[in-house]
């Protein structure tokens, strides 16, 4: 016996509904997928990264980038400490592996040179350092330079801590 549909409506079982659970189901494999090995957003806490970022900001690391490559100087990171339950910091690279790194009166010194921070909104009279960055490591620092020394988190992240790069903030 021949079933017929009227006009407009489909049969929700069939190949049809089977193929549609199974196109929806790959695209949600595919989300999560990116969410846990491609993407993954954060949220802001703070001011020690202003004016590039804001408490309350929401902004995506790339998660790939870093198995190809190592961090760049300029570069917005995502890290991880330690120890769990696991604490995410923002910071921006300053020192590479083996550099040796220093701030004197505001100004950033990698290997004795003098290195323009064009993301900074105001000078300042900071003074850090000189230290030797680990082989392993990068030294990152955040932006809102207006805040006293001792307010900032100045470390040294092994690279294997780091999460991935700011991609995209809002």
């Amino acid at each position: 016996m021949a079933m017929s549909y009227p006009r407009g409506k489909r049969a929700e079982g069939g190949i049809a509904g089977k193929k549609r659970s199974l196109r929806l189901f790959f695209i949600a494999a595919l989300i999560l997928a990116a969410r846990f090995f491609v993407l993954q957003p954060f949220r802001t806490t703070g001011s020690s990264m202003e004016p590039c970022c804001y408490d309350g900001n929401i902004v995506v690391a790339d998660k790939l980038t870093y198995l190809a490559r190592e961090p760049r100087r300029g570069e917005i990171v995502v890290f991880r400490t330690n120890d769990k339950p696991y604490l995410y910091f923002l910071k921006r690279v300053i020192g590479l592996p083996g550099e040796n790194v220093e701030i004197r009166d505001g100004l950033l010194l990698v290997d004795g040179r003098n290195i323009r921070e064009w993301y900074l909104a105001e000078a300042n009279d900071w003074n850090v350092g000189p230290l030797k960055v680990r082989d392993d490591s990068v030294f990152v620092i955040g932006d809102n330079r207006s805040m006293p020394e001792y307010d900032h988190l100045f470390t040294q992240v092994a690279l294997k801590n780091i999460v991935g790069r700011v991609l995209w903030k809002k």
